[in-house]
Protein backbone atom coordinates (compact mmCIF):
# COMPACT_ATOMS: atom_id res chain seq x y z
CA UNK A 1 0.00 0.00 0.00
CA UNK A 2 1.27 3.44 -0.88
CA UNK A 3 1.38 5.76 2.14
CA UNK A 4 1.22 9.53 1.68
CA UNK A 5 3.79 11.05 4.02
CA UNK A 6 5.74 14.30 3.99
CA UNK A 7 7.89 16.26 6.36
CA UNK A 8 8.58 19.69 4.88
CA UNK A 9 10.27 22.37 6.90
CA UNK A 10 10.50 26.13 6.33
CA UNK A 11 6.80 26.63 5.82
CA UNK A 12 6.01 23.16 4.47
CA UNK A 13 3.59 20.94 6.33
CA UNK A 14 3.72 17.70 8.25
CA UNK A 15 1.69 14.57 7.51
CA UNK A 16 2.27 11.36 9.47
CA UNK A 17 0.99 7.85 8.94
CA UNK A 18 -0.93 5.55 11.27
CA UNK A 19 -2.01 6.33 14.79
CA UNK A 20 0.32 4.60 17.21
CA UNK A 21 2.06 6.66 19.95
CA UNK A 22 5.44 6.68 18.21
CA UNK A 23 4.08 8.17 15.01
CA UNK A 24 1.69 10.51 16.81
CA UNK A 25 4.71 11.98 18.61
CA UNK A 26 5.70 13.48 15.26
CA UNK A 27 2.83 15.94 15.63
CA UNK A 28 3.76 19.05 17.54
CA UNK A 29 1.27 20.00 20.19
CA UNK A 30 1.30 22.43 23.10
CA UNK A 31 0.00 23.03 26.62
CA UNK A 32 -1.44 26.26 27.97
CA UNK A 33 0.03 27.74 31.17
CA UNK A 34 -1.65 30.36 33.36
CA UNK A 35 0.44 32.35 35.83
CA UNK A 36 3.13 29.68 35.73
CA UNK A 37 0.81 26.70 36.29
CA UNK A 38 0.31 24.00 33.67
CA UNK A 39 -3.34 23.58 32.68
CA UNK A 40 -5.09 20.58 31.17
CA UNK A 41 -5.78 22.64 28.01
CA UNK A 42 -3.97 21.65 24.83
CA UNK A 43 -3.60 23.72 21.67
CA UNK A 44 -3.92 22.74 18.01
CA UNK A 45 -0.98 24.51 16.41
CA UNK A 46 -1.70 26.37 13.16
CA UNK A 47 1.86 27.57 12.54
CA UNK A 48 4.73 29.30 14.31
CA UNK A 49 2.54 32.32 15.10
CA UNK A 50 -0.91 31.00 16.02
CA UNK A 51 -2.91 28.09 17.43
CA UNK A 52 -6.49 27.08 18.14
CA UNK A 53 -7.35 26.89 21.84
CA UNK A 54 -10.55 26.03 23.69
CA UNK A 55 -12.18 29.36 24.57
CA UNK A 56 -13.29 28.23 28.03
CA UNK A 57 -9.62 27.68 28.92
CA UNK A 58 -9.10 31.46 28.90
CA UNK A 59 -10.06 33.30 32.10
CA UNK A 60 -12.69 35.99 31.52
CA UNK A 61 -13.02 39.41 33.06
CA UNK A 62 -16.36 41.04 32.26
CA UNK A 63 -16.74 38.87 29.17
CA UNK A 64 -13.23 39.59 27.84
CA UNK A 65 -9.85 37.88 28.38
CA UNK A 66 -8.41 38.77 31.78
CA UNK A 67 -5.39 40.93 30.98
CA UNK A 68 -3.84 40.33 34.41
CA UNK A 69 -3.24 36.65 33.64
CA UNK A 70 0.22 35.77 32.36
CA UNK A 71 -0.14 33.11 29.67
CA UNK A 72 2.44 30.83 28.13
CA UNK A 73 2.20 28.12 25.51
CA UNK A 74 4.61 25.21 25.87
CA UNK A 75 5.43 23.36 22.66
CA UNK A 76 6.22 19.69 22.38
CA UNK A 77 9.07 18.43 20.23
CA UNK A 78 9.55 15.36 18.07
CA UNK A 79 12.00 14.19 20.72
CA UNK A 80 11.59 14.17 24.50
CA UNK A 81 13.41 17.39 25.36
CA UNK A 82 11.67 20.29 27.03
CA UNK A 83 10.75 22.36 23.97
CA UNK A 84 10.15 26.13 23.69
CA UNK A 85 7.77 28.05 25.96
CA UNK A 86 6.34 31.28 24.51
CA UNK A 87 4.58 34.02 26.48
CA UNK A 88 1.48 35.89 25.33
CA UNK A 89 -1.16 38.11 26.91
CA UNK A 90 -4.94 38.19 26.96
CA UNK A 91 -5.09 40.82 24.23
CA UNK A 92 -3.49 38.26 21.90
CA UNK A 93 -6.54 35.99 22.29
CA UNK A 94 -9.44 36.21 19.83
CA UNK A 95 -12.70 34.48 20.74
CA UNK A 96 -15.04 33.26 18.05
CA UNK A 97 -17.62 36.07 17.69
CA UNK A 98 -20.47 33.65 18.49
CA UNK A 99 -18.80 32.00 21.50
CA UNK A 100 -21.32 31.46 24.31
CA UNK A 101 -19.56 30.73 27.64
CA UNK A 102 -22.83 29.49 29.17
CA UNK A 103 -23.95 26.96 26.55
CA UNK A 104 -20.42 26.47 25.10
CA UNK A 105 -21.51 27.07 21.52
CA UNK A 106 -18.47 27.81 19.32
CA UNK A 107 -16.12 27.11 22.23
CA UNK A 108 -13.06 28.06 20.19
CA UNK A 109 -10.47 30.84 20.21
CA UNK A 110 -7.19 31.68 18.48
CA UNK A 111 -4.05 32.70 20.31
CA UNK A 112 -1.25 34.56 18.55
CA UNK A 113 2.39 34.53 19.57
CA UNK A 114 5.83 34.70 18.03
CA UNK A 115 7.68 31.39 18.06
CA UNK A 116 10.90 31.83 16.13
CA UNK A 117 12.20 28.41 17.20
CA UNK A 118 10.11 26.35 14.75
CA UNK A 119 11.13 28.25 11.61
CA UNK A 120 7.69 27.96 10.03
CA UNK A 121 6.95 24.29 10.72
CA UNK A 122 3.23 23.64 10.21
CA UNK A 123 0.51 21.10 10.91
CA UNK A 124 -2.10 20.24 8.30
CA UNK A 125 -5.80 20.61 9.14
CA UNK A 126 -8.48 18.35 7.71
CA UNK A 127 -11.03 20.11 5.53
CA UNK A 128 -14.68 19.12 5.28
CA UNK A 129 -13.82 17.06 2.20
CA UNK A 130 -11.23 14.93 3.97
CA UNK A 131 -12.41 11.33 3.85
CA UNK A 132 -10.95 10.24 7.16
CA UNK A 133 -13.41 8.23 9.24
CA UNK A 134 -11.26 7.05 12.15
CA UNK A 135 -11.02 9.40 15.13
CA UNK A 136 -7.60 9.44 16.77
CA UNK A 137 -7.69 11.00 20.25
CA UNK A 138 -4.33 12.11 21.59
CA UNK A 139 -2.93 13.57 24.80
CA UNK A 140 0.78 14.03 25.27
CA UNK A 141 1.73 15.04 28.81
CA UNK A 142 4.75 17.06 29.79
CA UNK A 143 6.34 15.82 33.02
CA UNK A 144 6.95 19.04 34.96
CA UNK A 145 9.01 17.13 37.55
CA UNK A 146 11.41 15.34 35.21
CA UNK A 147 11.24 17.97 32.42
CA UNK A 148 10.48 15.86 29.38
CA UNK A 149 7.57 15.12 27.03
CA UNK A 150 6.07 11.71 27.70
CA UNK A 151 4.94 9.29 25.03
CA UNK A 152 1.49 10.24 23.63
CA UNK A 153 -1.61 8.50 24.97
CA UNK A 154 -3.65 7.50 21.93
CA UNK A 155 -7.17 6.12 21.51
CA UNK A 156 -8.73 5.18 18.13
CA UNK A 157 -12.47 5.06 17.49
CA UNK A 158 -14.41 4.62 14.27
CA UNK A 159 -17.63 6.41 15.23
CA UNK A 160 -19.25 8.56 17.89
CA UNK A 161 -20.62 6.89 21.02
CA UNK A 162 -24.32 6.11 21.21
CA UNK A 163 -24.75 8.33 24.29
CA UNK A 164 -23.47 11.50 22.58
CA UNK A 165 -26.85 12.91 21.56
CA UNK A 166 -28.80 12.00 24.69
CA UNK A 167 -26.13 13.45 27.00
CA UNK A 168 -25.82 16.85 25.31
CA UNK A 169 -28.55 19.06 23.78
CA UNK A 170 -25.72 21.07 22.18
CA UNK A 171 -24.44 18.00 20.35
CA UNK A 172 -28.00 17.05 19.38
CA UNK A 173 -28.38 20.44 17.70
CA UNK A 174 -24.92 20.24 16.03
CA UNK A 175 -24.03 16.60 15.39
CA UNK A 176 -21.74 17.51 12.47
CA UNK A 177 -19.70 19.97 14.57
CA UNK A 178 -18.32 17.50 17.12
CA UNK A 179 -16.70 14.15 17.57
CA UNK A 180 -17.67 12.40 20.76
CA UNK A 181 -16.33 9.57 22.93
CA UNK A 182 -16.65 8.19 26.43
CA UNK A 183 -12.95 7.26 26.46
CA UNK A 184 -10.74 8.90 29.08
CA UNK A 185 -7.06 8.64 29.85
CA UNK A 186 -4.95 8.93 33.00
CA UNK A 187 -4.67 12.42 34.44
CA UNK A 188 -1.22 13.85 35.02
CA UNK A 189 -2.62 15.99 37.86
CA UNK A 190 -3.50 13.08 40.17
CA UNK A 191 -3.58 9.31 40.14
CA UNK A 192 -7.15 9.39 41.48
CA UNK A 193 -8.66 10.92 38.35
CA UNK A 194 -9.07 10.44 34.62
CA UNK A 195 -9.17 13.14 31.97
CA UNK A 196 -10.30 13.57 28.35
CA UNK A 197 -7.80 13.61 25.50
CA UNK A 198 -6.62 17.01 24.28
CA UNK A 199 -6.49 17.05 20.48
CA UNK A 200 -8.37 14.89 17.96
CA UNK A 201 -7.04 13.77 14.57
CA UNK A 202 -8.69 11.96 11.66
CA UNK A 203 -7.21 9.07 9.72
CA UNK A 204 -8.22 7.96 6.24
CA UNK A 205 -7.90 4.60 4.50
CA UNK A 206 -4.40 5.54 3.32
CA UNK A 207 -3.50 6.10 6.98
CA UNK A 208 -3.00 9.84 6.53
CA UNK A 209 -3.55 11.55 9.88
CA UNK A 210 -4.60 15.21 10.05
CA UNK A 211 -5.40 17.64 12.87
CA UNK A 212 -9.19 17.68 13.08
CA UNK A 213 -10.50 18.72 16.51
CA UNK A 214 -9.81 20.03 19.99
CA UNK A 215 -11.39 19.12 23.35
CA UNK A 216 -14.37 21.31 24.23
CA UNK A 217 -16.27 19.90 27.23
CA UNK A 218 -17.59 16.79 28.95
CA UNK A 219 -20.94 15.71 30.36
CA UNK A 220 -20.45 13.84 33.62
CA UNK A 221 -23.27 11.72 35.03
CA UNK A 222 -21.60 11.81 38.45
CA UNK A 223 -19.85 14.75 40.07
CA UNK A 224 -16.34 14.48 38.69
CA UNK A 225 -13.94 12.32 36.68
CA UNK A 226 -12.40 10.80 39.80
CA UNK A 227 -14.92 8.04 40.50
CA UNK A 228 -15.20 4.53 39.12
CA UNK A 229 -18.98 4.83 39.36
CA UNK A 230 -19.52 7.70 36.94
CA UNK A 231 -20.07 7.90 33.18
CA UNK A 232 -18.42 10.69 31.21
CA UNK A 233 -19.08 11.67 27.60
CA UNK A 234 -16.55 14.09 26.08
CA UNK A 235 -17.01 16.36 23.07
CA UNK A 236 -14.32 17.61 20.67
CA UNK A 237 -14.95 20.64 18.46
CA UNK A 238 -14.25 19.84 14.82
CA UNK A 239 -11.94 22.48 13.37
CA UNK A 240 -12.87 22.46 9.70
CA UNK A 241 -15.86 24.81 10.30
CA UNK A 242 -13.48 27.29 11.97
CA UNK A 243 -10.76 27.47 9.32
CA UNK A 244 -12.56 30.54 7.92
CA UNK A 245 -12.49 32.08 11.42
CA UNK A 246 -8.71 31.51 11.46
CA UNK A 247 -8.26 33.07 8.01
CA UNK A 248 -10.25 36.15 9.08
CA UNK A 249 -8.39 36.49 12.37
CA UNK A 250 -4.88 35.94 11.05
CA UNK A 251 -5.35 37.60 7.64
CA UNK A 252 -3.52 34.72 5.99
CA UNK A 253 -4.24 31.23 4.73
CA UNK A 254 -4.15 28.02 6.78
CA UNK A 255 -2.41 24.86 5.61
CA UNK A 256 -4.95 22.10 5.08
CA UNK A 257 -5.57 18.81 3.31
CA UNK A 258 -8.67 17.73 1.42
CA UNK A 259 -9.46 14.29 0.07
CA UNK A 260 -6.30 14.07 -2.03
CA UNK A 261 -4.09 17.17 -1.86
CA UNK A 262 -2.38 19.66 0.39
CA UNK A 263 -3.69 23.20 0.00
CA UNK A 264 -3.73 26.66 1.54
CA UNK A 265 -7.21 27.31 2.89
CA UNK A 266 -8.28 30.90 2.21
CA UNK A 267 -12.08 30.78 2.41
CA UNK A 268 -13.22 33.46 4.89
CA UNK A 269 -16.73 32.07 5.37
CA UNK A 270 -17.64 32.09 9.07
CA UNK A 271 -19.62 29.07 10.29
CA UNK A 272 -21.43 29.04 13.63
CA UNK A 273 -23.28 26.47 15.69
CA UNK A 274 -27.00 26.17 16.27
CA UNK A 275 -28.23 26.99 19.76
CA UNK A 276 -29.51 23.99 21.74
CA UNK A 277 -33.28 23.68 21.98
CA UNK A 278 -33.35 21.84 25.31
CA UNK A 279 -31.78 22.31 28.73
CA UNK A 280 -28.93 20.21 29.98
CA UNK A 281 -30.04 16.99 31.66
CA UNK A 282 -30.59 17.06 35.40
CA UNK A 283 -28.16 15.09 37.55
CA UNK A 284 -25.33 15.79 35.10
CA UNK A 285 -22.35 18.12 35.31
CA UNK A 286 -20.85 19.90 32.31
CA UNK A 287 -17.09 20.17 32.79
CA UNK A 288 -14.90 22.36 30.63
CA UNK A 289 -11.87 24.62 30.65
CA UNK A 290 -8.87 23.78 32.81
CA UNK A 291 -9.75 20.56 34.66
CA UNK A 292 -6.60 20.32 36.79
CA UNK A 293 -7.59 22.70 39.66
CA UNK A 294 -10.75 20.72 40.39
CA UNK A 295 -8.81 17.46 40.33
CA UNK A 296 -6.19 18.85 42.71
CA UNK A 297 -8.98 19.75 45.16
CA UNK A 298 -10.43 16.25 44.84
CA UNK A 299 -7.02 14.68 45.48
CA UNK A 300 -6.60 16.79 48.61
CA UNK A 301 -10.14 15.94 49.74
CA UNK A 302 -9.52 12.21 49.27
CA UNK A 303 -6.25 12.38 51.20
CA UNK A 304 -7.71 14.45 54.04
CA UNK A 305 -10.87 12.35 54.18
CA UNK A 306 -8.85 9.14 54.47
CA UNK A 307 -6.78 10.61 57.31
CA UNK A 308 -9.85 11.93 59.09
CA UNK A 309 -11.73 8.62 58.85
CA UNK A 310 -8.81 6.60 60.22
CA UNK A 311 -8.16 9.13 63.01
CA UNK A 312 -11.75 9.64 64.18
CA UNK A 313 -13.67 6.46 63.41
CA UNK A 314 -13.54 5.31 67.07
CA UNK A 315 -14.54 8.73 68.38
CA UNK A 316 -17.64 9.34 66.25
CA UNK A 317 -19.85 7.26 64.02
CA UNK A 318 -21.26 10.22 62.03
CA UNK A 319 -19.02 11.87 59.44
CA UNK A 320 -21.83 13.16 57.24
CA UNK A 321 -21.19 16.81 58.05
CA UNK A 322 -17.52 16.62 57.08
CA UNK A 323 -18.33 14.64 53.94
CA UNK A 324 -20.86 17.20 52.78
CA UNK A 325 -18.34 20.00 53.22
CA UNK A 326 -15.72 18.01 51.29
CA UNK A 327 -18.17 17.43 48.43
CA UNK A 328 -19.15 21.09 48.46
CA UNK A 329 -15.54 22.25 48.27
CA UNK A 330 -14.93 19.93 45.33
CA UNK A 331 -18.01 21.15 43.44
CA UNK A 332 -17.21 24.82 44.06
CA UNK A 333 -13.88 24.41 42.26
CA UNK A 334 -15.48 23.33 38.95
CA UNK A 335 -14.15 25.21 35.92
CA UNK A 336 -16.26 26.85 33.24
CA UNK A 337 -18.98 29.47 33.13
CA UNK A 338 -22.67 29.84 33.85
CA UNK A 339 -24.79 27.25 35.57
CA UNK A 340 -23.53 24.37 33.47
CA UNK A 341 -21.52 23.06 36.40
CA UNK A 342 -24.37 22.80 38.90
CA UNK A 343 -26.08 19.50 39.60
CA UNK A 344 -28.20 17.55 42.05
CA UNK A 345 -28.06 13.83 42.53
CA UNK A 346 -29.67 11.16 44.68
CA UNK A 347 -27.83 8.79 46.97
CA UNK A 348 -24.54 9.19 48.78
CA UNK A 349 -22.38 12.25 48.31
CA UNK A 350 -18.88 11.91 46.90
CA UNK A 351 -17.42 12.51 50.35
CA UNK A 352 -19.57 9.77 51.85
CA UNK A 353 -18.52 7.33 49.13
CA UNK A 354 -14.88 8.17 49.80
CA UNK A 355 -15.35 7.78 53.58
CA UNK A 356 -17.06 4.40 53.18
CA UNK A 357 -14.45 3.22 50.71
CA UNK A 358 -11.67 4.05 53.16
CA UNK A 359 -13.38 3.23 56.46
CA UNK A 360 -14.59 -0.30 55.64
CA UNK A 361 -11.26 -1.83 54.61
CA UNK A 362 -9.42 0.18 57.29
CA UNK A 363 -11.80 -1.09 59.98
CA UNK A 364 -11.44 -4.69 58.83
CA UNK A 365 -7.65 -4.42 58.93
CA UNK A 366 -7.61 -2.77 62.38
CA UNK A 367 -10.05 -5.33 63.85
CA UNK A 368 -8.07 -8.24 62.38
CA UNK A 369 -4.78 -6.93 63.77
CA UNK A 370 -6.40 -6.32 67.16
CA UNK A 371 -7.75 -9.88 67.30
CA UNK A 372 -4.34 -11.32 66.45
CA UNK A 373 -2.64 -9.25 69.17
CA UNK A 374 -5.25 -10.18 71.79
CA UNK A 375 -4.93 -13.85 70.87
CA UNK A 376 -1.16 -13.83 71.35
CA UNK A 377 -1.48 -11.97 74.67
CA UNK A 378 -4.05 -14.52 75.87
CA UNK A 379 -1.94 -17.41 74.71
CA UNK A 380 1.21 -16.12 76.45
CA UNK A 381 -0.64 -15.54 79.75
CA UNK A 382 -2.34 -18.93 79.75
CA UNK A 383 0.58 -21.13 80.80
CA UNK A 384 -1.40 -23.67 82.87
CA UNK A 385 -4.69 -25.45 82.53
CA UNK A 386 -7.93 -24.74 84.34
CA UNK A 387 -7.99 -26.60 87.66
CA UNK A 388 -9.71 -29.93 87.39
CA UNK A 389 -9.84 -32.21 90.47
CA UNK A 390 -9.77 -35.25 88.21
CA UNK A 391 -6.54 -34.02 86.64
CA UNK A 392 -4.96 -32.61 89.79
CA UNK A 393 -1.86 -34.73 89.58
CA UNK A 394 -1.21 -33.56 86.05
CA UNK A 395 -1.71 -29.94 87.08
CA UNK A 396 0.72 -30.25 89.97
CA UNK A 397 3.23 -31.80 87.64
CA UNK A 398 2.88 -28.80 85.29
CA UNK A 399 3.48 -26.38 88.18
CA UNK A 400 6.56 -28.25 89.25
CA UNK A 401 7.99 -28.18 85.75
CA UNK A 402 7.37 -24.43 85.48
CA UNK A 403 9.33 -23.95 88.71
CA UNK A 404 12.31 -25.68 87.05
CA UNK A 405 12.14 -28.59 89.46
CA UNK A 406 12.31 -31.26 86.81
CA UNK A 407 10.19 -34.38 86.56
CA UNK A 408 8.62 -35.42 89.92
CA UNK A 409 9.30 -38.99 90.98
CA UNK A 410 6.01 -39.52 92.72
CA UNK A 411 2.60 -38.95 91.20
CA UNK A 412 -0.29 -38.14 93.53
CA UNK A 413 -3.16 -40.61 93.75
CA UNK A 414 -6.45 -39.61 92.21
CA UNK A 415 -8.98 -37.77 94.30
CA UNK A 416 -12.71 -38.30 94.47
CA UNK A 417 -15.41 -37.17 96.89
CA UNK A 418 -16.40 -40.77 97.57
CA UNK A 419 -13.02 -41.90 98.82
CA UNK A 420 -12.22 -38.76 100.75
CA UNK A 421 -8.87 -36.94 100.85
CA UNK A 422 -5.91 -39.34 100.87
CA UNK A 423 -3.08 -38.71 103.32
CA UNK A 424 -0.78 -37.88 100.46
CA UNK A 425 -2.84 -34.75 99.71
CA UNK A 426 -2.15 -33.34 103.16
CA UNK A 427 1.58 -33.14 102.69
CA UNK A 428 3.81 -34.73 100.14
CA UNK A 429 7.20 -33.61 98.81
CA UNK A 430 7.96 -33.82 95.10
CA UNK A 431 11.53 -34.96 94.69
CA UNK A 432 13.83 -34.22 91.79
CA UNK A 433 17.43 -35.14 91.04
CA UNK A 434 18.97 -32.20 92.90
CA UNK A 435 16.33 -30.62 95.18
CA UNK A 436 12.90 -31.00 96.75
CA UNK A 437 9.91 -28.76 96.45
CA UNK A 438 7.01 -28.90 98.84
CA UNK A 439 3.50 -28.25 97.53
Amino acid sequence: MMYLSMLLLLGVALVVQASDPTRMAKFRTAYLYQDGDQTSCMAAIIDSRAAFITASCITLDDGKPDLTIKYKIHFSTTKNEEGPMISFTGDQVTFHPSYNPKTLENNIAIIQYDDDTTDGELNLFATKEFTGKTFVYNRRDYDIYENFWKSPQVFNQDSNDNDCESASPLFAANPDRYSCTSALTASFATEFCSIPYGVMYKQDTLENVLVSGIYSHSVDYGKNMCSDFTKVVSYYTLLWPYLGFAVNTLARGVSAFNATDRLTYTDTTMITMTAPTADQLQNTVVENGDLYPKQWVIEEAITNSASAVIGTQTASGDNSGDDDSVASSVESSSAGGGDSNSSSSDGLSQGQKIAIGVAVPASVIIITIGCIILYHIWKSKRQDKAWDPDAEASNLRTIALEMNTGEPYLMLPPYSQASGIPDSYVHHPLETDDKKVEI
